[in-house]
């Protein structure tokens, strides 16, 4: 297992170098913990075999968690025939709250965040590898463990394969959700310009589809 510390009130970016993609093969769990409003970057690197983990504990105060143009192999890794090695497994496990997560520019398997912590996604794929699996809710165990609600979940510009299950949907604008959505909370947030199922609980919808489609044909 490996690990990134970070001093507290410190920031650390690992970045590739221009027209270069680093590949990291990792044997165990990536660990991220941080000091006191501490950062850690991660920017242009391909990671596989193993996901990332931000653990519990007093210790760590981590405050946010930056990955960006990365790689994190949906599946951990690939088969000969390009098939996903762990199907389901998640790429990001966050289980301390208190920290903010932001993904742009990435393909990410699952992502696991506990509630009082928070995700913004931006550009970007987050693929579960079917659509039944679980692209983004809180830490759980093994199927069949039910997946709880994840903490606040900002997405923009994205395409999400697989359920996700929030505690918010505070805000979702062009994106392809392809899978089942739960927001436990419905009563502020917005999801707009974006495709998702019709059964799909969450808070107000403006302009999405296929809603949009029908309400069309409803007028005709």
């Amino acid at each position: 297992t490996l690990s990134i510390a970070v001093a507290a009130g410190a920031t650390i970016e690992l970045r590739a170098q221009d027209e270069n993609r680093p590949t990291i093969l990792l044997g165990g769990e990536l660990l991220i913990e941080g000091g006191d409003d501490s950062e850690v970057i991660l920017n242009g690197l391909l990671i596989a075999g193993a996901p990332l983990r931000v653990p519990a504990g007093a210790g760590n105060q981590l405050r946010k968690l930056s990955l960006r143009h990365c790689t994190l192999v949906p599946g951990l890794s690939l088969t000969i025939d390009d098939a996903p090695k762990f199907a389901g497994e998640p790429s990001l496990v966050v289980d301390q709250p208190g920290v903010e997560v932001e993904i742009d520019h990435c393909i990410v398997g699952g992502v696991h965040v506990v509630p009082g912590a928070s995700a913004c996604i931006t550009n970007s794929i987050i693929d579960a590898t079917s659509q039944i699996g679980i692209a983004y809710a809180a830490p759980h165990g093994p199927p069949p463990a039910a997946a709880p609600a994840g903490g606040l979940l900002r997405a923009i510009d994205t395409t999400i394969i697989g359920e996700v299950r929030t505690v918010s949907l505070e805000y979702a604008s062009n994106v392809i959700f392809l899978g089942d959505v739960l927001s436990e909370r419905r009563q502020s947030g917005c999801v707009r310009f974006s495709f998702l199922n019709l059964a799909a609980a969450v808070p107000r919808r403006f302009r999405c589809q296929p809603d949009l489609e029908i309400a069309e044909r409803a007028r005709y």
